[in-house]
């Protein structure tokens, strides 16, 4: 209720509720952050106070210290995050997971110098590999040379100290890819994807990381790992059959895989224009346009399918009606994947 009054833009409902679920006996501390949270957005003169409440009744807590740290670090509090922690004793600063928060802020604020204090001794337990984590991006910070072997050394020490762990993988990855460390993430993230419980979060995330980088050849290779975790899934099957064709790769497993999928759904229309694409590469354009010309007229506003069905009708010398999902799909060649982007220009270009 609370989410949805701030989407209607409704503060005064999202405060009203706010301040009644953290009054109720059954509250918790979740509660009560969601109830600093409102008082931050409406810029209320209770904020700081009831902030102040909160770190008093946490100073004693190690988990709620934390917790609140990291809240504060999240909402852009991060040097107040730090200032507090200086004045927590001793034992509550440097019993784990506290350190880690304020390692945070320092990263949020980069502070090199202190971070490199707080990661280069100690031991956080099951989480030493976040310890080894951020101590490698003090070495890139400080020294420059992200690649140099004292770097490689740390890095690897972050992996390994994971212990294979799937949830610890993957949290590694989420830590480094939030830094811009792309390569990194992934190498972490592949360590995770073949592993129980952390490897749909991993593929996942590659998934998303490759999809947004439009890089094709790598998302196959994600697409295939997927599929061999989801073997009948429709749209497992379509990612592998769409990839392959637009790479021209493993071409006879991926016309079998779309023809199998059409057949047991032919009414979606991304499963319908992979079959569709993938009669056009055997020569049978004919049978494919005929495909598409089924489609809603809904489903052609999606860039990718009127990719297709242009590229196709041009292909099949229907130049005409060719010309207006082409030039649509062009304007929106930013949502296309290279190899799609270039069978556009290319039929455009063909074009009388």
């Amino acid at each position: 209720m609370i989410s949805d009054a701030r989407r209607r833009g409704d503060a005064s409902q999202a405060m009203q509720l706010a301040g009644e679920l953290k009054q109720d006996a059954r509250a918790t501390f979740g509660d009560q952050l969601m109830y600093l949270e409102e008082l931050q957005h409406a810029e209320s003169k209770d904020f700081t106070p009831e902030l102040s409440k909160l770190q008093a009744s946490a100073n004693a807590r190690p988990d709620i210290t934390y917790g609140l740290m990291t809240w504060m670090n999240g909402h852009g509090l991060a040097a107040q995050s730090i200032a507090w922690c200086e004045t927590l004793p001793a034992k509550v600063r440097t019993q784990i997971p506290v350190p880690l928060a304020e390692a945070e802020a320092r990263t949020a604020l980069a502070d090199w110098k202190q971070l490199r204090e707080i990661v280069r001794d100690g031991d956080w337990g099951d989480l030493e590999f976040l310890r080894f984590a951020l101590h490698t991006r003090v070495l890139y910070e400080s020294d420059g040379q992200k690649r140099r072997s004292e770097f490689q050394l740390m890095w690897e020490r972050a992996k390994n100290a994971t212990r294979g762990n799937p949830e610890a993988l993957v949290m590694l990855g989420r830590l480094v890819n939030g830094w811009g460390w792309k390569q990194e993430a992934c190498e972490v993230w592949w360590l995770a994807a073949g592993k129980g419980p952390g490897n749909r979060a991993a593929l996942k995330a590659l998934y998303g990381l490759h999809s947004a980088d439009k890089n094709t050849r790598e998302l196959y290779r994600v697409a295939r790992r997927v599929l061999e975790m989801e073997p009948a899934s429709p749209v497992a099957k379509n990612n592998v059959a769409a990839l392959a064709l637009a790479l021209g790769e493993d071409e006879a497993e991926a016309h079998r895989i779309a023809e199998e999928n059409y057949r047991l759904t032919p009414t979606q229309p991304v499963i319908a224009t992979t079959y569709a694409f993938s009669l056009h590469r055997q020569k049978r354009t004919g049978e494919a346009v005929a495909i598409l010309k089924r489609l809603p007229p809904a489903a052609l506003a999606d860039p990718s399918i009127s990719a297709c069905y242009g590229v196709l009708l041009a292909a099949n010398g229907e130049a005409g009606a060719a010309r207006p999902y082409l030039e649509a799909a062009d304007r929106q060649k930013a949502q296309l994947f290279p190899e799609e982007a270039a069978l556009v220009a290319n039929a455009l270009k063909g074009l009388p």
